[in-house]
This record gives C-alpha cells, structure tokens and sequence, in this order.
C-alpha cells in the first residue's frame, strides 16, 4: 500500500487526544475517541494490505502476516515490559498486582481484565495496554474472516456493516442492563464495530466523486468529533451507547478524506505532525506509564500539575528513542524478510484474489 503521509497527520492527532485525555480529562473529556480513530485507521490498513495481496497473488500467507505484525509491534512493547518488570521489582509497593498486571499485558488480556475486573486496580501503569489486547484479538480473528469474505466480495460491506449493528445492539443491551463503562469499553465483543468500521472501508468500492464529497464536506465529520473531544466523556451513557460507533464512522469519513488531495491532507501533512504520527505507537505506550509513576512521585497536587508537562514531554522523548534504537531496525528486518516468507508454505489459496504492500 503506498504510503500516506496524511495518514500519519491523523496517527498524530489521535494520540495527542489520548495523552491530553490522560494528563489532563478535564480539559479533553473526549480524548478517548483518538484511540477509536487508531481502531479504524488499523482495520482499513490491515484489511487493504490483506486484500492487495489476494489480488496480487491469490493467497494469503498467514506466517508472512503474523511475523509482520510481531517484527512491528512486538520489539517496542516488550521493552515497556522489560522496565516495567525492573520497576516493580525494585519497588515493594503492589509488587504483586504490578506483576500480575505485567502478565496480562504481555498475555493480550487487559481489555477482559478491565471488562471483568479481575483484578482489583484496573491495570495500573499498564492500563492503558486494553487496547493492543483488542488490536491483537482483531489480528487472530480478521485474517481468517477476511479469507471467507473475498469470497464474496461485492456483499462484504453490506456483511460488515451487519457486524457492526450486532455489536453496537449488544453494547446498548448492556448498557440498559447497567453494565459498567469498564464493561462495555473494553471487551472485545461490544468495541470491535469502530475495527469493523475500517474494515468496512477497505472494502468498499469509493468512486471518485464520493472521495471528492468526503473531501469537500470533511468539516461534518470533523466538527461533531472536535465537539467529542471537548465534552463527551467515556463514562456517559450516551458514549457507551452510539457514541463509540458514531466516532468510528466520523473516523472514517476524516480517513478517507485526508487520503484525497485537499485542505485537510495538506494540513496533516506537515512535518511536525507526520513525524509525532511516525513515532505514536511508542508515544502510546510509554505516555501513560509516566504519568502514572510520576504521580506516585509527586504525590501533591500542586507540585504534579507542575512537573505533568515534563512527563509528556519526556514520554515523547522516550518514543522518539523507541522509534529510532528499537522499532525502526526491526522494521528494516521486517522489509528484509518479506520476500521470502512470500513463497511461505503457510498460506492458504483463495481463487482469484490478492498480495500487499507493507505496513
């Protein structure tokens, strides 16, 4: 797939809304719609590079993919473990719960440990790893789904669009049953439809005079979602009811207007913003763990509204090193091996279909 530079602008914005959410709620009540915006971004790219590949070759391999995401994913999060498991062991205090939260991070189990709370404390510095546990639960799940849904290709938007009403009906059937906002957040059964939303897209065939529309009328989207990120708060009924569907769709029609040639491509664009897109998945893991060890340093109020700018500031810096020393030689590694775990064994033929570009 080719790169998309706008695309990254996006990234930027979404994870800027996280870290403001999480330093500072009251003054970014919605910042937890930027990591919907993650969730669709993930399921158009992933199902548009699983697509091409049908299309290239017929076959998609399953060994190619997974070793993909591992070389991407993996490096960057294991190092947040390693230190996380160094701090917990160097500080008595909750040493049993940090570790036992260490395993279910590690195990992509923190969304149901948040959904059931099984253990007490909702994750501690590592809570926020919810969601590389859904996005690794959608890499197990999508691959095989989308193998049986180019099957008939021309229906799968409609097959989609179905899912995402199941799970958005069983997310407000809880919801009238007053399951708590852990509950109908963080499972993957009721917060899967804004992954399924950019599933849908990839699918979709969109003629240029829609990408021209979305492009031109981008403000409907954007408005409503700026109106998310200053007053909705994840906890209201009205999020855990439509509120996380209508941010994917929102999500969706920005995505695909930042990919068409326009104001709002021009503006995610800019460097500062593809470059803090470039580095946000490293930005995302490290942001929260600092604010939460810095909040167990700085223990008054006044002197923890003073240093919160330094935490995100050094949690940047952090990212920048992950992206630079650790994600970016694997990623090199990650191209190298692509052509020979093409002709893997471990593929399945599907007639007539698909091969991507990398991610």
């Amino acid at each position: 797939m080719k790169y998309t530079p706008s695309l990254d602008g996006l990234r930027a914005i979404a994870v800027t809304s996280v870290v403001i959410y999480h330093a500072y709620p009251s003054v970014c009540p919605g910042g937890w719609a930027g990591v919907d915006v993650f969730f669709v971004l993930s399921g158009f790219l992933i199902s548009t590079i699983l697509l091409q590949e049908f299309d290239r070759s017929g076959r998609l391999g399953f060994k190619n993919f997974y070793i993909r995401r591992a070389l991407r994913l993996l490096p960057a999060f294991a190092c947040l473990l390693l230190v996380s498991l160094l701090f917990s062991l160097m500080i008595r205090r909750h040493r049993i719960e940090n570790l036992e939260n260490i395993l279910l991070s590690a195990s992509y189990l923190m969304n149901w440990n948040r959904a059931f709370a099984w253990l007490p404390g909702e994750g501690g510095y590592l809570a926020h790893t919810w969601s590389l546990a859904m996005e690794e639960q959608f890499y197990l799940i999508w691959p095989v789904a989308l193998l049986l849904l180019v099957k008939v290709r021309r229906l799968a938007p409609i097959i989609i669009a179905g899912l995402v009403v199941l799970v958005l009906a069983w997310r407000l059937h809880l919801v009238h049953a007053e399951a708590n906002a852990e509950r109908t957040s963080n499972g993957f059964d009721v917060h899967s439809d804004t992954l399924l939303i950019g599933c849908a897209v990839a699918f979709m065939a969109i003629g240029p005079t829609a990408r021209n529309f979305a492009r031109n009328f981008a403000i409907l989207p954007v408005a409503p979602m700026l109106l998310v990120l200053a007053k909705l708060q994840i906890q209201s009924a009205l999020t855990q009811g439509i509120g996380l569907t209508f941010v994917g769709l929102c999500s969706a029609w920005i995505m695909i207007a930042a990919m068409e040639d326009g104001l709002l491509q021009r503006i995610l664009s800019v460097r500062p913003l593809v470059y803090t897109g470039r580095i946000s998945y490293g930005w995302y893991l490290w942001h929260y763990p600092f604010l939460v060890w810095g909040g167990h340093l700085f223990t008054h109020a006044n002197t923890l509204a003073l240093v919160t700018p330094l935490l995100v500031g050094a949690s940047y810096l952090m990212a920048a090193l992950s992206y630079h020393v650790i994600e970016r030689p694997f990623l090199r590694l990650k191209d190298r091996l692509k052509p020979r775990m093409a002709d893997s064994p471990l593929t399945l033929e599907v007639a007539g279909m698909p091969e991507p570009a990398g991610q």
